[in-house]
């Protein structure tokens, strides 16, 4: 017995002793990037970067492989409102034709930060979250920048506590990911030209959770056939395009035939609250709906669509 209990001594000291020494290894790193405040940046960096007080993106931003940016809590990034003098992206104007009346903005015109197989740590906290915005003050409108992009297999992107504001799109995910790569916790994102959390047409299986999402014109959520993801405890409100021809638009969350996972969100507000698209498998289950024009919309699975017919508001469950 006493052999044991000293084994297991040694081995709870060695942990000690392995944690505190990855937690200098971390510190250590983190006080080796370079430290930005209150100043203009743009391009691809070369070394790791960690951003305080008010950062000026004038084009976009490019995190390589090997490379860490660190966004500090209370830190607010501006993106220049309409310009980018990296002209990185197509030069023809974005165009979707289910949404013919969206901006026609080039993505060569406008900033982005793109996780290109290094690492974004946008953590912020409760009361000092970080934002992410458009550098016009007296007349931010969407579009103004572009957005975050996971465009390399193998990146990190955490974001947490953060406001994403005023962009053409929030955040695009277009390689694929799990959760051992992306974080999208505790944000809010609004006054957004198209989607707020776009999962493109790569295999995407994470999970978005406890964020609150509005005011994007197209949908607050977009997965497509390859994705598999987990959608919990956030709210949808307000999402409402008010441009004819209105189309798909005006979406909570949309289900393009995949298996993702729909529960113990809100959807309030909004033109629909879900937009399922044949063929879909989606598991949908204590969601909370309220004052939508339709709760669902498209292929609804046979509960929810029972489920509607009873008097709003409403909890859903299977």
């Amino acid at each position: 017995m006493r052999q044991t209990e000293n084994s297991h001594s040694l081995f709870l000291a060695l942990a000690l002793i392995l944690g505190g020494l990855l937690n200098l290894i971390a510190l250590a790193d983190a006080q080796a990037a370079t430290i930005y405040k209150d100043t203009t940046r743009t391009g691809n960096l070369s070394s790791d970067e960690r951003w305080q007080g008010t950062i000026d993106v004038t084009g976009d931003i490019t995190v390589g492989t090997g490379i860490t940016l660190t966004i500090d809590p209370g830190t607010i990034v501006r993106f220049a409102a309409g310009s980018d003098d990296q002209h990185l992206g197509p030069t023809t104007p974005i165009f979707d034709s289910n949404f013919p009346y969206d901006p026609h903005i080039a993505q060569s015109s406008i900033c982005s930060i793109n996780v290109y197989g290094g690492a974004l740590y946008a953590i912020g906290t409760s009361t000092n979250p970080i934002v992410f915005t458009s550098s016009s003050v007296a007349n931010p409108q969407p579009g103004d920048w572009q957005s975050i992009q996971y465009i390399l297999p193998g990146g990190i992107l955490r974001l947490q506590y953060a406001v994403i504001e005023y962009g053409y799109y929030g955040v695009q995910i277009n390689t694929n990911a799990t959760d051992a790569n992306i974080t999208i916790k505790n944000n809010i994102m609004c006054d957004i030209v198209a989607c707020g959390v776009c999962c493109g047409n790569s295999q995407v299986s994470i999970t978005i959770s406890d964020n609150d999402i509005s005011s994007c014109g197209h949908e607050a959520i977009d997965t497509h056939q390859l994705a598999n993801l987990v959608i919990e405890h956030n709210v949808f409100h307000d999402i409402y395009n008010p441009t004819p021809p209105f189309g798909p638009s005006g979406a909570g969350v949309v289900i393009d035939g995949n298996s993702s996972t729909v529960r113990y969100n809100q959807f309030k507000g909004n033109r629909f609250g879900l937009n399922i698209i044949s063929p879909s498998s989606p598991h949908i289950y204590g969601n909370f709906f309220a004052g939508n024009d339709a709760n669902c919309w498209g292929h609804c699975p046979y509960p929810l669509q029972r489920a509607l017919t009873a008097p709003l508001p409403l909890l859903l469950s299977d």
